[in-house]
């Protein structure tokens, strides 16, 4: 069974997500959602990967499961989302996507990473004001991606 493989990244965790879901998934194929370069068609699997910022699943991700809600459908389908707030995960994936895809899609929440040096003012006021998070944490949760690699 041939596995599409897209993702969004904003700081580079969902991206490292996604290529270890390429590593495990023989007869994958791996691409940034914002680059393209890809069909839909030839695959019996996609897998979607996006952060949560700011409680949503990243713009660019919401938008293309919108767009091909119904072609989507056709397809085994898991998405995985990174962050750093469980709870904002649920509220957001429920809020972000189209119901259909809610309840056809097995969803998984893989944790996240944040490097607070590598943030700009803006970020860290959002993640503290919403996280009350101020230094580095690492919260990565490979192992939900698991569900993913026998996905038949």
């Amino acid at each position: 069974m041939k596995t599409l493989i897209l993702y969004e990244s904003r700081k580079g965790y969902t991206k490292k997500c996604a290529e270890y879901l390429y590593e495990k998934i023989k007869d994958s194929d791996l691409f940034d959602i914002e680059e393209g370069g890809f069909e839909l068609k030839g695959y019996d699997n996609i897998l979607i990967g996006a952060p949560i910022y700011v409680g949503e699943i990243e713009k660019f991700t919401r938008d293309f499961i919108e767009k091909n809600k119904n072609i989507l459908l056709d397809f085994k389908l898991g998405l995985f989302c990174s962050g750093m707030n469980k709870v904002e995960f649920n509220i957001a994936v429920q809020d972000s996507i189209p119901v259909e895809i809610f309840y056809h899609a097995k969803i998984v929440f893989c944790g996240g990473v944040i490097e607070y040096k590598k943030l700009s003012l803006s970020d860290k006021c959002t993640i503290w004001r919403r996280l009350k998070i101020r230094k580095s944490q690492n919260d990565e949760h490979f192992e939900a991606l698991d569900v993913f690699v026998n996905m038949n």
